[in-house]
């Protein structure tokens, strides 16, 4: 008798053991913690510690904390954002979910199969739930984009070229010169109207790039501003010192071409990025972000 009295006690034991260990490690779809008002799911939480450490697999656990906080916080200042610029748009209208459920589709068609689906979606840490979740919140920042931009020259490719054509690009070459005598010197002769291959046809320690453009206010860099100075092709900049070099920047004729058939693209989302960015960043200063007991206490780097 007392040795099914002591059995049972251990299938007792077991099983308290098995539901605590369960409690301290939270499944998908368990609330984990909050963003503004936004709930934030554990698959969310595993999917940036994840991605995270696979660039970054030496950071410490504070780090990736703070950096997974980041994360979600702008994640959610978009459709904070969206609340001021788009108040029709919703992540949890009927819209937006047909709109996940269409691309979801589309990527299961493209793979092949639901069971390839799956497999992707292990393969980049998501599930269904948090891959529609990410949908919609970038489907939500193109439209916030198009709203914020809709007036201006960055509404698309081809009103950025037009702005662009209108004195906000110059192509010239960058000569680097490893002496500040060398790099005045060659300045001088290229004042006097002398062909650059003539004047660097003897020269040394140098460089001397490609003709390539410069955009107005898309770096904020000294060479930029420098090269925006320009009036003319064969202008000349002053000096300028930068990682140990003199540097000059020579103004060349403009040719658009490759301009309009293959960076136009690239350079509309640098700009785009580099004023919505802070926006972005900004707003997610005022979104409070808070963890449940069991999101305080995941050690994020042990997450599998």
């Amino acid at each position: 008798m007392n040795r099914w009295i002591k059995f049972t006690a251990f299938l007792l034991t077991l099983v308290f053991l098995s539901c605590a260990i369960c409690s301290c490690a939270p499944r998908n779809g368990k609330v984990v913690g909050t963003c503004g008002e936004h709930e934030i799911l554990y698959e969310e939480l595993r999917f940036e510690a994840l991605t995270y450490l696979e660039k970054y697999p030496d950071c410490t656990e504070d780090e990736l904390r703070a950096a997974v906080e980041q994360a979600i916080s702008e994640r959610y200042a978009v459709a904070e954002l969206c609340k001021q610029y788009l108040p029709s748009v919703s992540m949890e209208s009927d819209e937006m979910k047909a709109l996940a459920e269409s691309e979801r589709e589309k990527a299961i068609a493209a793979l092949g199969s639901k069971k390839d689906f799956k497999a992707y979606l292990e393969e980049i840490y998501a599930t269904k739930n948090l891959f529609d979740r990410l949908l919609i919140l970038t489907q939500m920042q193109i439209d916030l984009e198009t709203v914020i931009f809709a007036e201006t020259e960055l509404k698309n490719a081809d009103t950025l070229l037009t702005w662009l054509k209108d004195g906000n690009c110059v192509r010239a070459r960058r000569l680097a010169f490893s002496t500040l005598d060398r790099a005045t010197a060659v300045r001088t002769e290229l004042l006097a109207g002398e062909e650059i291959d003539d004047v660097l046809e003897n020269a040394e320690d140098y460089s001397v790039s490609q003709p390539d453009y410069y955009f107005r206010n898309l770096n904020q860099t000294p060479e930029e501003a420098a090269a925006l100075s320009l009036a003319k092709a064969g202008d000349v900049s002053e000096v300028l010192e930068s990682d140990g070099k003199f540097v000059l920047i020579l103004r060349v004729e403009d040719n658009y071409e490759n301009l309009e058939n293959y960076q136009i693209n690239s350079v509309l989302d640098r700009y785009r990025e580099n004023q919505l960015v802070p926006m972005i960043e900004e707003a997610a200063k005022g979104l409070p972000l808070s963890w449940t007991k069991q999101g305080e206490k995941l050690v994020l780097k042990d997450i599998d």
